[in-house]
């Protein structure tokens, strides 16, 4: 039985600017698990602070001095590895009927992928616990890009059994 679905849409030129600014790795820390950062540095082949740092160095637009126009490959990961976890989060707490909150932070939300490379999101034992949610559901989530935006579609389904 589905609970509630939710979408989000993002634009990647909005996250981009903010990960730009000294609050971008801050933003970063809020919004993505230590799991969801250890997989963003390991596509990145760095540390978070380390290709920050160097795309800030490298100018106002990320982009080191002769590049050709564009945004650099590293910063176009970073952004939308970002975009499409926070655009997954949102939709998820609408799916959800709370919004992010008190009853579910963005540390509450895990978007990891499975073998196959699709998003399986985990929510916090406290969080299902504060949204009187059993083991009984299960959260199915769709991310994608495009040139300009990031999108996640969530639906939260409770897993029906004989018994009920």
């Amino acid at each position: 039985m589905i609970i509630g679905v939710g979408i989000d849409l993002l634009d990647l030129d909005r996250v981009r600017k903010l990960l730009m600014q000294t609050a971008g790795e801050r933003f970063i820390e809020r919004v993505l698990t230590p799991a969801e950062r250890e997989l963003l540095e390991r596509r990145l082949g760095a540390t978070i602070a380390e290709t920050l740092a160097a795309l800030r160095n490298a100018g106002p637009s990320g982009q080191a001095s002769g590049a050709a126009s564009g945004i650099p490959p590293k910063m176009a990961r970073l952004t939308e590895f970002v975009s499409g976890r926070f655009s997954a989060k949102e939709a998820v707490v609408k799916a959800l009927g709370c919004g992010v909150g008190k009853a579910v932070g963005f540390q509450d939300i895990e978007v990891l992928p499975d073998p196959m490379g699709k998003p399986n999101v985990r929510l916090s034992q406290a969080a299902a616990e504060r949204l009187s949610l059993d083991a009984s559901f299960r959260i199915h989530l769709s991310i994608t890009h495009s040139r300009d935006t990031a999108g996640a579609y969530a639906v939260a389904e409770r897993i029906v059994t004989a018994e009920d």
